[in-house]
């Protein structure tokens, strides 16, 4: 049983995460979460530094309820790759703080970037069905692949 991520709700951001993770771990418990929060959420400093703030209590509370969290890097935003500096200042935040939490990270950034954007990005933003989905499943399936231990760990000292 999955974690539902959107059920018409308009557009979701971290605070959102953060507001709503409680209630998803208790009804789902889950041994794992994938998390990817972000891609709506403003790029400012300020915006990048308070969704920082949600992602980490996210993380806490999947620790707290014994579900090994994994967050995935936001995907690219539009078709120009060289314009991607406001994703690359969120994802470098990000990355940070999962080697600060020392939690794994989903590359799905980096995955997508290896590709067409048109053919990923369906509109600039939302994964294609087939290639975008396929794309940030192979990103996942290698952090998967790099974890699965983790989610073998009954002693849950990860």
């Amino acid at each position: 049983r999955g974690i539902p991520v959107r059920q018409g709700l308009g557009t979701v951001r971290t605070h959102y995460g953060n507001n709503m993770i409680g209630k998803y771990l208790a009804d789902a418990r889950p041994e794992f979460a994938i998390v990817m929060y972000g891609t709506n959420d403003s790029k400012s400093p300020e915006a990048v530094a308070q969704a920082m703030q949600n992602l980490a209590a996210i993380i806490d509370a999947c620790a707290s309820a014994g579900t090994v969290p994994i967050i995935a890097t936001i995907p690219p935003r539009g078709y120009d790759k060289q314009g991607q500096d406001d994703q690359l200042r969120f994802n470098k935040a990000l990355v940070e703080l999962c080697r600060e939490k020392r939690i794994p990270v989903s590359y799905c950034f980096e995955e997508m970037m290896e590709h067409a954007l048109r053919q990923v990005l369906g509109d600039g933003v939302h994964l294609t069905p087939v290639v975008g989905n396929d794309v940030a499943g192979a990103a996942l399936w290698k952090t998967m692949q790099q974890v699965y231990f983790a989610l073998r760990d009954t002693s849950h000292n990860w």
